[in-house]
């Protein structure tokens, strides 16, 4: 390869050792190279990588002219399937196409890996994609309630606007107390009620929340029971009073 930049953020993993990796069949092409903890090499030219994250940006070793390297090591939110939906909402502003296909845990966690790896690395213009695409491609015209989702998005991002369009966007889920009797606590919504809230949540979902939110949504729902429309106001007046208590 010649003269490289490798910024190793952490220490390199056995999975990422150049003999163990595999090249992700889409993004093959390009003088800045990504390499998952999961041991899948991305190449993407360096113009989009640096325009989307302010810590490769500002990193010093990799605003040379030579090709960069950047392996990563956190099996949680630097897979490759998080760096897939970075590349292409910081390439093409869109959702990658399996997003629709998740269930609603398997999409909640992703959706919090993904934010998680956006925050690290500062890519706040990125995130901003994220955000309106899931906005108008799933919660607006997605085919099911992606309210939950929408929720956990805007919670995990800090952003109480976005959460309080999860909010008014969310559907009464049909059914009743005898198959709600079937359902998974860990893993689904209750039947008969509004998935939101917190009692009706799968609890791999409601774990997702940051306690403030959490704390708030709970806070909320208990004064705006009788009158739903006001849900959102109260949710964001809580919000505002777990951030001053800190």
């Amino acid at each position: 390869m010649g003269d490289t930049n490798d910024l190793s953020l952490k220490p390199l993993s056995l999975d990422t050792d150049p003999e163990h990796l595999s090249d992700d069949p889409k993004w093959t092409s390009g003088d800045f190279t990504l390499v998952s903890a999961d041991g899948v090499r991305f190449r993407v030219q360096s113009c989009f990588i640096l325009a989307a994250s302010a810590v490769f940006r500002n990193a010093g070793d990799l605003s040379g002219g030579s090709e960069k390297v950047v392996r990563f090591s956190d099996s949680r939110c630097e897979t490759a399937s998080t760096l897939r939906d970075f590349l292409a909402l910081a390439t093409t502003a869109q959702l990658e196409p399996q997003w629709p296909t998740y269930g609603l845990v398997e999409l909640c966690e992703h959706i919090s890996a993904v934010v998680d790896f956006m925050r690290k690395y500062e890519c706040d213009g990125v995130l901003r994609s994220l955000l309106l695409a899931f906005h108008y491609d799933l919660l607006l015209d997605g085919g099911r309630d992606y309210a939950l989702e929408a929720l956990v998005l805007g919670a995990v991002a800090d952003d109480v606007d976005y959460c309080k369009k999860a909010i008014r966007a969310s559907r009464w889920k049909e059914g009743s107390a005898v198959n709600d009797a079937k359902t998974d606590p860990l893993t689904e919504s209750r039947r008969g009620c509004f998935p939101l809230v917190p009692s009706n949540m799968p609890l791999q979902v409601y774990e997702l929340l940051p306690t403030g939110y959490a704390w708030a949504l709970s806070r909320s729902w208990a004064v705006a029971r009788e009158n739903t429309l006001a849900w959102p106001h109260h949710f964001g007046s809580m919000v505002d009073i777990s951030k001053s208590g800190r």
